[in-house]
């Protein structure tokens, strides 16, 4: 009974914990790398986008499951500002933050940041998650729960929150994306037992 009321006390505070929540749209898109070995990295990239009074913002978040050289996961976040239409990349702004958080609505606990350092892009971070954390959220992402992305944006200081379903992968897309979680996994059994 406790766990219960833990878990529901949880999805109820997480989404209160911002002090703008917004519904958004969320598109994504497979992520696959390969090499002559087999699948190396497996994830997905997710915009998540909330219109109002013609202006756009949200986020853009990468989630990534690394089979090589050690198992683990690496999430990739930045800001998204857009006046106008939203439809040219000149429209979009990138924005850096911070305290990113993502979790599913339904119990509200965070994907695990390890540690977090400057991505390549400077209006983005990064961070690494460990691998089964990692393997969770994406799963659930894919699979269309909803799911919520927190953070604050370094213009504002106003934590924002977007819950959003993410719309479905292509069949061809769910193939691949599948073809290449598991061909990673095995290829991390596989380097677990090497070693």
């Amino acid at each position: 009974m406790r766990v219960l009321l833990a878990a529901a006390l949880a999805a109820l505070v997480a989404p209160t914990l911002a002090d703008q929540i917004y519904t958004a749209d969320a598109v994504m898109a497979p992520q696959i790398m390969q090499d002559d070995q087999g699948y190396t990295t497996c994830g997905v990239r997710v915009i998540v986008i909330s219109s109002k009074a013609n202006v756009a913002k949200g986020a853009e978040f990468s989630l990534l499951l690394a089979a090589r050289p050690k198992m683990g996961g690496m999430f990739k976040a930045g800001g998204i500002r857009c006046r106008g239409s939203c439809t040219s990349p000149d429209d979009i702004k990138y924005m850096r933050g911070k305290d990113y958080r993502l979790s599913t609505v339904s119990d509200g606990v965070p994907l695990k940041l390890i540690r977090t350092f400057p991505a390549e892009d400077p209006e983005f971070t990064l961070a690494a998650t460990d691998a089964v954390a990692a393997t969770k959220y994406l799963l659930a992402t894919v699979t269309g729960q909803r799911m919520q992305f927190a953070y604050t944006p370094d213009d504002s200081g106003a934590r924002e929150a977007y819950t959003f379903i993410a719309q479905p992968l292509s069949q061809e897309e769910s193939t691949s994306f599948h073809a290449c979680l598991e061909g990673a996994m095995s290829s991390a059994r596989e380097g677990a037992q090497q070693n």
